[in-house]
């Protein structure tokens, strides 16, 4: 199953899907010759379903979606590669893989870079959405938002200090369908409520 798609920094188009089994699955497609395969299977997950991809500032591809592991539930996954090849950027988070949890379920919706003025430096982040699931209650849904340093871990200059917040509008269902960063590094949020 296709979940999305994007252009890489050299022009070649990029896919993500989710094929039977537990793995993370991204395909390179040249201007020409065939496809080039990349995949991962985080440890100890039962599935994973890719959100979406993105390409930082330097070229490395990070993917963000949704990952079930056996006792813990559904949480939010990042991963970054050093495109092309699909060797993990192990400087990310320690091993290249980073996880956000909560008490309840979680969905990996979309990601985005975004430059963060400190001073007269910028300094590049990424931007994590996704949704919350409650187990209990007649709010079925919240929005979450991440934002990670460079080194795949929370940025504690978001979100009050803790690198993430979570709107739920009026007590209503809400949910996240994709982000984007506008001319002045902004975030958008997008979805349904």
């Amino acid at each position: 199953v296709a979940r999305r798609g994007t252009i890489a920094p050299d022009g070649a188009a990029l896919f993500l899907s989710q094929r039977s089994g537990n793995g993370i699955y991204w395909s390179r497609v040249p201007e020409t010759g065939p496809p080039e395969d990349c995949n991962f299977v985080p440890a100890g997950v039962t599935s994973v379903v890719p959100g979406q991809a993105a390409f930082d500032s330097t070229g490395r591809l990070v993917v963000a979606g949704t990952a079930t592991y056996s006792g813990l539930g559904q949480v939010i996954f990042v991963t970054r590669f050093l495109y092309p090849d699909c060797a993990f950027d192990a400087a990310f988070s320690g091993d290249g893989y980073f996880t956000f949890d909560l008490p309840e379920n979680l969905s990996g919706v979309a990601i985005a870079p975004v430059f963060v003025p400190s001073g007269i430096f910028q300094f590049e982040r990424l931007v994590v959405g996704g949704n919350v699931f409650p187990a209990s209650g007649a709010d079925l849904s919240d929005i979450v938002v991440l934002r990670l340093t460079d080194t795949g871990v929370l940025d504690s200059g978001f979100g009050g200090g803790d690198g993430w917040v979570r709107h739920d509008f009026d007590l209503q269902t809400n949910l996240l369908a994709g982000l984007a960063i506008d001319s002045q590094d902004r975030i958008v949020l997008a979805g349904t409520i």
